[in-house]
């Protein structure tokens, strides 16, 4: 029987999404309505943010862990049938369980700032949570656009041509925690020399916060790809 050639072999590969259609599953009906809601709320308070009103400040730290604890209660509860029809059907109501949620909470947080003796403590905690949450955040949008992503690597691994053996990506994928440490070092020195302090357990923090994340993701992508660190079909 005669062997089939390249071409036919790459015909009968895996499909390759085109830009086009990676860009539609990201604005699809079921997440277009998230995506635009929370370019919005980011934008609100990129606005608050430019007021120095101790006011604005709590509400910021208010609607940002509202909002994210609820999207992470959202998360969880669409195991669930009845939150997963409920969220992905019409798009009227899409933005119900969420937004509800997210409210609750806002609200939860606010009723401790001002009428608890906890009020205190709980800012000072919610304001070094924010680093947490926008780390955290980074990553759960590395996994959300895992399958974008996916297809755009099997495209760019279609055109590789190259035999040569490289450890690129296993060092890129060590490096670059690091690397990211370093430059939010080098942003919060800037923000300081703007006259906004940073204490140096908030700088410690912000290290080994780094550190655990990226040994972590780190560990999952070696149980993943190491036997085929150096393949230049991945390590390009």
């Amino acid at each position: 029987m005669d062997e089939p050639s390249p071409d036919e072999k790459l015909d009968t590969g895996p499909k390759i999404i085109t830009n086009f259609e990676i860009l539609q599953i990201i604005f699809s009906r079921k997440t277009a309505p998230h995506a635009m809601a929370l370019s919005i709320f980011l934008i609100v308070l990129g606005v608050l943010s430019q007021s120095s009103s101790q006011f604005l400040v709590d509400l910021i730290l208010i609607l940002g862990f509202g909002f994210s604890v609820g999207y992470l209660m959202t998360a969880v509860l669409m195991r669930f049938d009845f939150v997963r029809n409920f969220s992905i059907g019409d798009y009227r109501t899409i933005l119900l369980v969420p937004l509800t949620l997210s409210s609750l909470v806002s609200l939860s947080i606010w009723y401790v700032f001002g009428f608890t003796e906890y009020g205190d403590r709980l800012k000072d905690l919610l304001s070094l949570g924010l680093v947490v949450i926008f780390v955290l955040w980074q990553f759960a949008q590395a996994w959300w656009m895992r399958v974008p992503f996916k297809e755009l690597a099997i495209s760019r691994m279609s055109k590789v041509v190259s035999r040569d053996q490289s450890s690129f990506g296993k060092l890129a994928n060590v490096i670059s925690p690091l690397f990211w440490s370093i430059v939010g070092f080098g942003i919060f020195s800037f923000l300081e020399s703007q006259g906004t302090d940073f204490s140096s357990t908030f700088k410690i923090t912000w290290f080994v916060i780094m550190a655990v994340l990226g040994s972590v993701t780190f560990y999952l992508l070696f149980r993943m790809n190491s036997k085929h660190w150096s393949d230049p079909m991945i390590s390009v």
